[in-house]
């Protein structure tokens, strides 16, 4: 290499990717010297893919905090004398379920997932998959559903009882998977 560390050569180049690939990635277990660099190849988790349960169970805990927020808003919006108190409080609850959506693609948790120790990553890379792909894996969810008239949605939801990475149709569709996330060290 040149001394202002830019590679000069093939050579130099593939030792520059090769130290470049040797971080480890948090999700994954280190791969053996050889074999393609993180992201290149399938996800290797040392966690266990989340189960369909915990799966059922972060689903209703999300769909409590959003039926909260929908109903402090209706209380406030009747409180301040709102003629549309239902539509607003509907739009509240839309808008925080999209919210929901981006923050499984942001950080791969919502508060369901996080009580329920689970987190959604790429499959290829175990990294987030990011707010706009958190937006498309919900987008394909529904449009698995609208598409069948709920036969779908009802396949989308029991999937992951019979995958082998006990993934649903729409994290198919994005390449994500759900795995357990350790508890957080606490001492």
């Amino acid at each position: 290499m040149s001394d202002q560390g830019t590679p000069q050569t093939p050579q130099d180049w593939q030792k520059l990717w090769q130290e470049k690939a040797q971080f480890e990635n948090l999700y994954a277990e280190p791969k053996p010297p050889g074999q393609v660099p993180y992201g290149f190849g399938s996800f290797n988790t040392k966690y266990p893919y989340a189960s369909w349960g915990s799966r059922v169970g972060a689903s209703l805990i999300d769909s409590l905090w959003i039926l909260l927020v929908e109903i402090v808003a209706l209380i406030v919006t009747v409180l301040i004398g709102g003629s549309n108190a239902l539509l607003f409080a509907y739009c509240v609850g839309l808008l925080t379920y999209l919210w929901f959506q981006c923050l499984n693609g942001l950080n791969g948790q919502t508060p369901g997932k996080r009580r329920m120790n689970i987190k959604v990553v790429h499959r290829d890379t175990g990294l987030p998959i990011g707010g706009l792909m958190g937006l498309v894996r919900w987008l394909a969810s529904l449009a698995i559903s609208v598409a069948s008239c709920g036969i779908g949605g009802l396949l989308d939801v029991i999937w992951p009882l019979f995958d082998g990475q006990k993934r649903t149709l729409h994290d198919m569709v994005v390449r994500s998977v759900v795995i357990n996330q350790p508890y957080p060290d606490r001492s």
